[in-house]
C-alpha cells in the first residue's frame, strides 16, 4: 500500500548523495534533508520508489555480485 514509501537511513544518504543529488544537502540527516532525499528518489523512480530504495540498499551494501548471490540462494530455497 505504500509502495512509494522511502525510509532514509545512512545507507540510502549516501547513495542518494553519491548518485541522485545535484544539490548539496545538510551534513546530518535532519527531518529537512530526509524528507528532500524522499521527494528526489520518489521524482526519479516514480510510485515504486520504496522498491528501488530496496534494491538501491541491497546493491549498495552487497555489492556487484549480489544479485547472481541472492538468485542462487532463492534457487536452492524453492
Amino acid at each position: 500500500d505504500k509502495d512509494q514509501a522511502i525510509p532514509v537511513d545512512t545507507h540510502i544518504r549516501r547513495i542518494a548523495l553519491r548518485d541522485y543529488v545535484d544539490t548539496p544537502l545538510s551534513r546530518s540527516l535532519t527531518p529537512a534533508a530526509y524528507a528532500q532525499i524522499g521527494d528526489i528518489l520518489r521524482a526519479r523512480f516514480g510510485p515504486r520508489a520504496g522498491w528501488a530504495q530496496q534494491f538501491l540498499f541491497f546493491h549498495d551494501l552487497y555489492g556487484k555480485g549480489a544479485w547472481e548471490a541472492y538468485a542462487a540462494l532463492y534457487r536452492t530455497a524453492a
